[in-house]
């Protein structure tokens, strides 16, 4: 299909344009409006699943009328404003009803109710849609679908549609074929075909009355001690008011409300019921119901306010007078040529009897009707039925016919629809936005506040095991230092020679561990990295690091002075001579009896053997310190 083909199965081509934007007059933009024409009930139904009860006429319009609506909005804020107040001075705290079993049961049987009802509604009202929108099946045109969304009574049909003419106060349709009601005031409630008659009259009612019982969701909320926001109160005060407003005046768009609503509310207490009853439903999940609400706040008044704006076409019965003479004279002037002749003739024999003709208008011209009557023609017989009768018969003969014409049409026809538009497009627009405050404060800021809270969290486990790794190692050090010490005073010389090799080994089994416990805290930080502020890590790594330093520098120093030979960590001699500033007899012998054993050159070598070797893991332990900081 290419796209003039396309265009023109829209009715959007220019050369059959079948929908245009257009304005309404200025008279239908007033406050009030219009109280004409009277909402018409439901048509009355035999008792099935999709309609099991009839709506009484009389209550179906005392219940529209503007004083319930009002009334009920106004008294519901006054109360839900004073129990704020009291759950505020009582702290929020819930009340007593609210921890009882039957509380918890009434909540269970209040979202059971409104989830059914929903979704009965919006089975119904899709029914409603099937039975009035052109089959997509049928090559239909775009102004034939706009002329089923905007006329909602009459039957079936392009250009059908009953409509209120607010200029003569009466219900009005072109088609010739219709008519009205018993009455002869008001549509046939038997037609079908169109939305009206086909459930919005019904199920839209009923939908206007659930706003009511819903406020029911305020009252639970307080009982449980917490607060009714402004977007809680604001959203059922509202959603009286322009339901109320779209089934009083039968606007057009009011149809989606009931229709998408009901589809939203099915879901919405269902989840109600979910985590009433224990299950618990997915945060993403509830994040989506959100999003599409918000969304049908954005379509319904994008939708609603087209409508001031929207003409098209439509075929239109118009009546003509219809002259048989005028008829006879057009079909005179398309004789053929060859039948010139014969009128020729005819001319002739008339001329014939041109005598007899004067004779008979002299006779009438001096009153002798009946002698006038008898004269003669050229033939010897009566003239017959006088041609000037003839002539005048057939001019009188006239009749009224119709023909079909293509003529523009506004989608809209009375005052209180366009007011009802208003309404709805007024209360949506700060509804949205309540609605998108909600969404950023409940899911985006507090997936926000959560990811901070993460990000502390891990960085404070990263610090922790940083901190760890060097008390790790300043205690392992710490042990291998207080053992050398124990072994100079067990041995009370002042010439220790320490155990190269031992230490050697003491400290790379400290590096090892403190290396590990390192590896793992900075696999902790990686692992985290994506998802943490890196300047923060930094911070925090950096002052881990500085104390990890700061251990081993002083752990470094006291290994230091530990393995300096026949010396203590205080660098004074061995902890006896200290104690009492001079060596034992005892002592003293042990002493003569080891430098008896050993060699001058080799005791020499082997202590400057074991200060290098001390040196060595002394540089060792700083190079491992700084590794650990790179």
């Amino acid at each position: 299909m290419s796209a003039a083909q396309f265009l023109h199965w829209l009715g959007l081509d220019p050369q059959t344009l079948s929908v245009k934007p257009s304005t309404l007059p200025s008279s239908y933009f007033k406050f009030p409006p219009s109280n004409e024409p009277t909402t018409l009930p439901p048509p009355p139904n035999h008792s099935t699943l999709a309609h099991p009860f009839t709506l009484p006429a009389d209550l179906y319009n005392a219940l529209l009328s503007p004083i319930v609506p009002a009334t009920i909005a106004l008294v519901y804020v006054s109360i839900v404003s004073v129990l704020n107040s009291v759950n505020a001075n009582r702290k929020y705290k819930p009340w007593a009803i609210s921890r009882t079993s039957i509380f918890k049961l009434f909540v269970m049987l209040h979202n059971t109710l409104l989830a059914v009802y929903s979704a009965w509604t919006f089975v119904g009202m899709y029914n409603g849609l099937r039975l009035s929108l052109p089959s997509w099946r049928t090559t239909t045109s775009l102004s034939e679908t706009v002329d089923v969304l905007c006329k909602l009574h009459g039957p079936r049909g392009h250009g059908s549609a009953i409509t209120y003419n607010a200029n003569t106060s009466a219900w009005t349709f072109t088609d010739r074929l219709l008519h009205l009601g018993p009455d002869g005031l008001t549509p046939d409630s038997s037609d079908v075909g169109r939305l009206w008659n086909e459930g919005l009259a019904f199920y839209g009612w009923i939908f206007y009355l659930s706003k009511f019982y819903e406020v029911i969701d305020t009252f639970i909320i307080l009982a449980k001690g917490k607060k009714s926001s402004l977007l809680q109160t604001y959203h059922h005060a509202g959603a009286m008011l322009c339901m109320w407003a779209g089934i009083r005046y039968m606007s057009p768009p009011i149809w989606m409300f009931v229709f998408v609503n009901s589809f939203i509310h099915t879901i919405m207490y269902t989840f109600y019921l979910f985590n009433v009853i224990g299950i618990k439903v997915p945060k993403r999940i509830k994040q989506s119901l959100t999003t599409l609400q918000i969304t049908q706040f954005v379509v319904g008044v994008f939708y609603a306010f087209s409508h001031l704006f929207v003409a098209y076409q439509i075929p239109v019965s118009v009546p003509y007078i219809h002259r048989l003479g005028d008829a006879i004279s057009s079909a005179a002037a398309t004789v053929p040529a060859e039948a010139s002749s014969s009128v020729s003739s005819a001319i002739a024999i008339a001329s014939a009897g041109t005598a007899a003709w004067v004779k008979k208008l002299a006779l009438r011209a001096a009153g002798r009707e009946g002698l006038a009557e008898n004269v003669p023609n050229e033939h010897g017989r009566p003239f017959g039925f006088d041609p000037v009768h003839i002539a005048q018969d057939l001019v009188s003969r006239e009749e009224t016919r119709f023909r079909d014409e293509l003529q523009w049409v506004h989608c809209l026809d009375t005052s209180g629809q366009v007011f009802a538009i208003l309404l709805n497009v007024v209360y949506l627009m700060p509804l949205t936005w309540l609605f998108a405050q909600f969404f950023i404060t409940a899911y985006l800021k507090r997936a926000e506040r959560r990811r901070s809270s993460t990000t502390s969290d891990k960085v404070l486990v990263a610090r922790q095991s940083l901190r760890d790794a060097s008390r790790g190692v300043a205690r392992r050090l710490s042990e291998v230092v207080e053992e050398m010490h124990r072994t100079s005073v067990e041995m009370g010389d002042d010439e220790v020679l320490v155990e190269v090799d031992e230490v050697r080994e003491e400290l790379k089994y400290a590096a090892g561990q403190a290396k590990a416990q390192i590896l793992k805290g900075t696999e902790s930080i990686k692992q985290s990295a994506a998802s943490i502020d890196t300047d923060k890590v930094k911070q925090e790594v950096q002052r881990g690091l500085d104390t990890a330093k700061q251990s081993f520098d002083s752990v470094v120093d006291r290994t230091q002075q530990t393995a300096s030979p026949g010396r203590t960590p205080n660098g004074n001699g061995t902890g006896a001579e200290e104690a009492t500033g001079q060596s034992s007899p005892e002592k003293q012998s042990n002493k003569k009896k080891n430098k008896k054993n050993k060699k001058g050159g080799s005791n020499g070598e082997q202590e400057s053997q074991a200060k290098d070797e001390s040196s060595s893991k002394v540089q060792e332990g700083k190079s491992f310190a700084d590794a650990a900081k790179e």
